[in-house]
């Protein structure tokens, strides 16, 4: 389930995430534009989320989100609900790659 998760994810971003901003809707653009806003504002006290790779990272995630859940879509502070998901991810992912394992 997480390997076809993740093929959708990655199939989603150039199909919805990785596209002129003509090419969207002016509801998708508003949206989008929410996003850019509350992404800098994600856990102010917590550097990692500071940098520009991450921050690029969670506008994707939240995007990609909204747009294949259009019943809700993006609010305002759903990009502090995915802060910890996202932590649990990188966390695995750095433990996966041997960053930080003790074995």
């Amino acid at each position: 389930t997480l390997q076809r998760k993740r093929r959708e994810y990655a199939d989603a971003v150039p199909q919805y995430f990785d596209v002129p901003s003509n090419s969207r809707t002016r509801t998708e653009q508003q949206m989008l534009r929410q996003i850019l806003v509350d992404v800098p504002r994600t856990a102010p006290e917590v550097p990692l989320f500071h940098q520009a790779v991450i921050q690029r990272c969670l506008e994707r995630l939240l995007y990609v989100w909204a747009i294949r859940h259009p019943a809700s879509g993006y609010v305002q502070g759903m990009n502090d609900l995915a802060t910890p998901l996202f932590v649990v991810f990188l966390s695995s992912a750095f433990m996966e790659g041997g960053g930080g394992g003790t074995g």
